[in-house]
């Protein structure tokens, strides 16, 4: 899961985290780093690329293939419904190798900071997280 704010650390604050703490441990099978003394959720500031695709057959097929040429692996992606042109978020494990990409096939991208959050799966996982979330005031702008 990534949440988006203009600025993550408030969402670590309300976790009760720290970004240097957040960052403990060997990754887990998501490849999000586990959280000391937290068996819920895993949590993590990182950077997502927001791309800017045309909606036509094979132009989310044509990044992905250009990406995987250059070895970089999508853990997570978001895209909605889209006019003529649509936006898709992605949380890749080669940042800047995937600017270039977008770079040399002309795909126009912004940065963000989100916090990537990576939450057991049992009944209950979720809700407690966005609880705490919440209680402090929070707004989840989006989540994927």
């Amino acid at each position: 899961m990534a949440l988006h704010k203009r600025n993550s650390y408030e969402f670590l604050r309300a976790l009760g985290r720290r970004p240097a703490c957040a960052m403990l441990g060997p990754p887990l099978e998501s490849g999000f780093p586990a959280v000391e003394g937290d068996q819920e959720a895993c949590v993590a500031i990182v950077k997502q690329l927001r791309v800017e695709l045309a909606n036509k057959p094979g132009a989310l097929a044509e990044l992905c293939s250009e990406l995987a040429k250059k070895a970089v692996n999508i853990s997570a992606i978001q895209a909605s419904e889209a006019k003529a042109l649509g936006s898709v978020r992605l949380l890749v494990n080669q940042f800047e190798t995937a600017k270039g990409v977008c770079d040399a096939i002309g795909v126009k991208y912004l940065e963000e900071q989100v916090l990537a959050v990576s939450i057991n799966d049992r009944p209950g996982a979720l809700g407690k997280v966005t609880r705490k979330l919440a209680e402090k005031g929070i707004n989840i702008e989006y989540v994927y």
